[in-house]
């Protein structure tokens, strides 16, 4: 199927296996038995995929379905394909590949889909929607399932049980070509894993290292992973270690160039030196500082871990770095305490909003017999869903500003809020109420009750407006979003942050506290739903 030889013979492949389930199971007549059959399959082998498991606007995908049972093909197969908005789009697929494995002989259709805006997708797949075949039993030939889309590649790992999980995006590693071909059906891309160890490729020359290392990924490239997943590379701030580091560096360089498509994820363990961010964004690594909150406690505090995260991942946010918390969960790197690991998720998104993935470290397989539902990875999956897919509604103090911070009773007051949206896809009807709250009597006056009719994700660039108002906000599809100048002739949008506007006149002196609520729908994300800022009224 890799190559158009095979494509072109593929349906002479299919008619011949066909022919042949056709002598040997007969489907003529009312009476036929069961001939078609489709579902989404397990977790672990389904039989409705795509071609990327979270699925990127504007991107196209290949859906696949594996259609099951001994009748006839090709057989009519489509996918109804249906957004948020209720709008539909249908695909007719072409049958691919045909196969038997020990439950039944199938054929798999596959049809191609670019998802015009981010959301959750209902896509249904109709074996024989027009009652062609002498199938007698339909109830089995329809079975849908849930993709989602959203704004940008997301990058969501797990190191141990990649099959039990749903939303795994990268398999690390992946060991076999059977294994490789696993995941690249399931949408995956499929690691090799590297160790390169300071301690040891520094006992080597220059050029034996940079030899050792870009062998190593020609190695993983032949075998066809798409990718690299680098242990232990983080560096000391001594001679060796920048000396190292300018070695990595200049190995990486010479594998980009000659692999411009093969990813890289590197973990980093201890602090990260400017001379290895360098390396990063030069050679568009991922890079995964290890943030284990158990093994913190135990060298440092039981207070470190939360400074920890403070210090460093922000920092990794900027400078146009790609990076993911690798989040211990597992033996020495963290407890498997499932309330503790949410905490740690939001507590992450919340100082580093930016960080488009996150990698479950040490996490276990299902055990024998063990079902997906309520396990550990059904809740790995529900926090990647929750905090990543999911729109993610956040508000802090500092996105409260008023334009007086030192007001005087009956002295009006212009009131501005920012609420961001930092999830995988656009927010909706978000609804807001601002108030003031007099501290001394708890009396609460109601400034602002409105709804946002949606909040985006990213950026927008756009002319540059005329008018004075146009400098700092822009309206767009009913939502005020503020902007900053790009070029010249251009200014740049941020459709994931929203803005809106009271005035208040406070009646009496006094401390006084600005709060405001964010109520958004039940399909979204609260992840920081209040915040206030507290400021004293003069006589």
């Amino acid at each position: 199927m890799n190559s158009s030889r095979t494509l072109h013979f593929l349906p002479l492949l299919i008619a011949l296996v066909v022919g042949l389930s056709t002598l040997l199971c007969p489907t003529t007549g009312v009476s036929a038995d069961d001939l078609y059959s489709i579902s989404p399959g397990t977790i672990s082998e389904p039989d409705i995929v795509w071609s990327q498991r979270i699925p990127v606007v504007d991107e196209k995908i290949t859906i696949s379905a594996r259609v099951r049972g001994p009748g006839e093909h090709p057989v009519d197969v489509r996918f109804m394909i249906e957004g948020a908005d209720g709008a539909k789009v249908a695909r007719w697929a072409q049958p691919v590949q045909t196969a038997q494995d020990n439950t039944s002989q199938y054929v798999d259709y596959e049809a191609d889909w670019k998802p015009q805006q981010t959301g959750f997708y209902t896509v249904t797949v109709e074996v024989d929607p027009r009652g062609n075949s002498a199938d007698s039993v339909t109830d089995n030939n329809t079975a849908t399932v849930t993709i989602p889309v959203t704004w940008r590649e997301l990058h969501i790992l797990a190191w141990g049980p990649q099959k039990d999980c749903r939303w795994v995006g990268t398999a690390n590693p992946a060991w076999d070509a059977d294994d490789i071909a696993y995941w690249h059906r399931r949408g995956t891309k499929a690691l090799g894993f590297m160790s390169p160890l300071q301690g040891n490729l520094m006992k080597l020359s220059e050029e034996e290292m940079i030899e050792n290392l870009v062998n190593g990924a020609a190695q993983h490239v032949e075998a066809g992973r798409d990718g690299l997943i680098l242990d232990e590379t983080g560096s000391y701030p001594n001679d060796e270690g920048f000396e190292y580091i300018r070695r990595f560096g200049k190995a990486f360089k010479i594998i980009r160039e000659k692999y411009p498509d093969l990813r890289v994820y590197n973990w980093i363990g201890g602090e990260i030196q400017r001379e290895e961010w360098e390396v990063a964004r030069a050679n568009r690594h991922v890079l995964m500082p290890e943030v284990y909150p158990d093994l913190f406690d135990r060298v440092f505090d039981s207070h470190y871990f939360e400074p920890y995260l403070q210090r460093r991942l922000p920092n990794l946010s900027i400078d146009h770095i790609t990076a993911i918390p690798a989040l211990g969960l597992g033996g020495d790197c963290g407890r498997r305490f499932w309330p503790q690991i949410e905490s740690n998720v939001r507590l992450g998104r919340t100082i580093a909003p930016g960080l488009p993935g996150i990698c479950y470290y040490a996490c276990t397989y299902l055990g024998e017999g063990e079902s997906y539902e309520g396990s550990f990875q059904q809740f790995l999956d529900r926090l990647t869903l929750t905090y990543f897919i999911k729109p993610v509604i956040m508000i802090k103090e500092e996105d409260i500003w008023l334009d007086s911070y030192s007001p005087q009773r009956s002295d009006p007051v212009a009131v501005q809020v920012r609420v961001h949206n930092i999830g995988g896809m656009a927010a909706t009807d978000v609804g807001v109420k601002i108030y003031a709250r007099h501290l001394g009597t708890n009396q609460r006056t109601l400034l602002q009750d409105t709804v946002i009719p949606a909040i985006g994700n990213g950026t927008l660039t756009i002319p540059r407006g005329d008018d004075a108002a146009s400098r700092d906000h822009r309206v767009i599809d009913g939502t005020k979003h503020p902007i900053v100048g790009y070029t010249s002739d251009t200014d740049c949008a941020f459709l994931d942050r929203a803005l809106l506007d009271a005035t208040w006149t406070p009646q009496r002196s006094g401390y006084y506290a600005i709060e405001v609520e964010v109520q958004p729908s039940t399909d979204h994300t609260v992840l920081e739903g209040f915040a206030k800022k507290t400021i004293v009224v003069g006589e």
